[in-house]
């Protein structure tokens, strides 16, 4: 049988002890994206600075009581871990309990005005040897993103690993069939 995504994650939302739909999202999440890749990706980033990380809050005994706790204080007129920014309000500052949740995003938009700018500009802008990247187009969007009219990053990231591949491998090529022609 072919593995399926759907099913896999239909397992762990129906194994949920609770019957209710933000419950058992919890669960799919604590036993998928959590463990797969939160955690993963906090773990490697540590070790990778010769850090020891900690997460309280992923105490067992500190989840099973969480799970305990009913829906409709865990998420309340749209606010979300509504109950636990209640037991932390006589500790922390309000603007700290009402700030949008944000995670670690690379700062590439800034990295291409900046620091990569040189490398990256000589070589999306330069010749594809492939023919498949249509030059203007690529001109357009790095030209708009310098121009800060628009954030065309992540494109622009995408392209520039394409062309190091290039760079990496195709010359690799030429020099492997060079040596043995």
């Amino acid at each position: 049988m072919a593995y399926s995504p759907l099913t896999f994650f239909e397992d762990f939302y129906n194994r949920a002890k609770k019957a209710d739909h933000l419950s058992r999202l919890q669960y799919l999440d604590m036993k998928t994206y959590l463990v797969d890749d939160i955690l993963v990706k906090v773990d490697r980033a540590s070790m990778a600075n010769s850090l020891e990380v900690r997460c309280p809050i992923l105490d067992h005994k500190f989840m099973e009581l969480a799970a305990r706790i009913p829906s409709k204080f865990k998420l309340k007129d749209g606010q979300g871990k509504y109950i636990f920014k209640k037991m932390l309000a006589p500790l922390l500052p309000k603007d700290l309990l009402a700030r949008r949740k944000q995670g670690f995003a690379v700062p590439l938009a800034s990295w291409f005005r900046d620091q990569l700018k040189p490398m990256a500009a000589d070589l999306l802008l330069g010749q594809d040897p492939l023919g498949i990247l249509q030059a203007s187009t690529v001109s357009f969007l790095w030209s708009q993103h310098q121009s800060r009219a628009r954030d065309h990053s992540t494109a622009l990231w995408t392209i520039l690993m394409y062309r190091l591949w290039q760079k990496t491998y195709l010359n690799e090529t030429t020099r492997s069939t060079e040596s043995h022609g």
